[in-house]
């Protein structure tokens, strides 16, 4: 069971074509009864009457565009509106998702021809399944997220290791909620929890993110980069993270102890040389529990030498055997946790794409047994027990 209070969505296995539509039912004056779809311009106001408390028409497809040349004094219901704003957006999500599957459900024809134009395409792409040869239901790897479009882009990963070798540094970068960006724009709106603005959190978090991108390949601090890619994961609570592989120029490749002593630190810097280096170490980069509380931990396999400095920790004094590897100049400029680490092996790739046999987030598994004569359904398969939370949606 979730160990945090959270508003997140959950697709459960009765998802299907001929099941597509929401549980909003309307008494229809000449019809009686019917439901109405989640792209029905009174379906958000219907479900959410705090948020349109006039009636005003939700989302429809043909919604047109606001003229920003006028000035409209609107509400901010919405984004004050806390758990139920994220409630609204994973469902503006799930609506979204779900025209995304209808078009696909209603272009299987195309799909498969384009896919699979001979018998050998289709062995080559793992369906060998005879059984299933025209009872497949396809999820294109054009879908966001869904098991072909990881397959492919993990694929397109290894052939960079075949030109570029295997990549050299492995980042970590994780959302600071404290952000000054975040705050301040909080303070804006006359707010003060962050938790329950995750769309605030989600754009500063990918500005962020592509400077961070912009920095390692332009002002180069791990010299030359010829390839660069990441992937974006959300923790338990929501807060985004990017891992990052970078593949550095052929003549950095097997760095010396010098140069990786340049680049990488795991000590704490003095506090009276480096107040910002010593400050946000302090801040974002020490681990635990490791040391005598816990000697069985991986950084406690090569003991890290002690240089006499240390930081306190809730009335615990901390020394180097704490500190996670950084580059204190990113640290420091970004003011949040990025963790670096020399890599050198295909594992990492691996581990960037773990989804390829993992899958989405889901909340429980089950075991059943499989009918062999029935069309086998992946856009279902990626669906049932799905785990949405509100900072994925957005």
């Amino acid at each position: 069971m979730p160990t945090f209070s959270e508003v997140t969505g959950l697709i459960v296995g009765d998802f299907s074509e001929a099941n597509f539509q929401r549980d909003v039912i309307i008494e229809h004056r000449t019809k009686g009864l019917r439901r109405i779809t989640d792209l029905h311009p009174s379906f958000m106001p219907m479900t959410y009457p705090l948020i349109y408390p006039y009636g005003e028409d939700g989302y429809r497809p043909d919604i047109s565009l606001r003229d920003v040349a006028t000035k409209i004094d609107e509400g901010h219901t919405l984004l004050q509106a806390s758990r139920l704003f994220q409630q609204y957006i994973i469902d503006c999500y799930m609506a979204i998702e779900e025209e995304r599957f209808r078009w696909i459900w209603n272009n299987q024809q195309k799909l498969r021809s384009n896919l699979f134009s001979g018998l050998m395409d289709a062995i080559h792409r793992g369906d060998f399944d005879c059984s299933k040869v025209g009872k497949l239901i396809i999820l294109p790897s054009s879908h966001t997220g869904g098991p072909r479009y990881r397959i492919q882009n993990y694929q397109d990963t290894m052939t960079i290791c075949k030109w570029a070798g295997y990549p050299d540094l492995f980042l970590t970068f994780t959302c600071n909620p404290k952000w000054q960006e975040i705050n301040n724009m909080l303070r804006l709106v006359g707010q003060k929890n962050d938790d329950n603005r995750v769309d605030i959190i989600c754009r500063v978090f990918k500005i962020k993110l592509f400077q961070l991108m912009q920095d390692l390949k332009k002002d180069q601090p791990f010299e030359k980069i010829i390839a660069c890619l990441y992937t974006i994961e959300f923790q338990e609570r929501g807060l985004p993270h990017a891992h990052i592989l970078l593949f550095l120029h052929p003549t950095m490749k097997n760095p010396s102890a010098n140069h990786i002593d340049k680049i990488i630190s795991a000590e704490i810097p003095d506090l009276n040389v480096d107040p910002n280096g010593y400050i946000a170490v302090n801040k974002f980069m020490i681990h635990g529990p490791c040391g005598k509380h816990n000697s069985h931990s991986p950084c406690m396999m090569q003991d890290k030498r002690n240089t006499g400095i240390h930081v306190e920790k809730k009335g615990v004094f901390l020394d180097n055997r704490y500190v996670v590897p950084y580059h204190k100049n990113l640290i420091v400029k970004f003011d949040a946790h990025i963790n670096v680490e020399i890599c050198n092996y295909s594992r990492s790739v691996k581990y960037l794409f773990k989804y390829v046999h993992k899958g989405s987030d889901r909340t429980t598994a089950t075991m059943e047994s499989i009918d062999t004569t029935q069309e086998m359904d992946e856009i279902k398969t990626y669906l049932d027990c799905r785990y949405i939370s509100a900072t994925e949606a957005c």
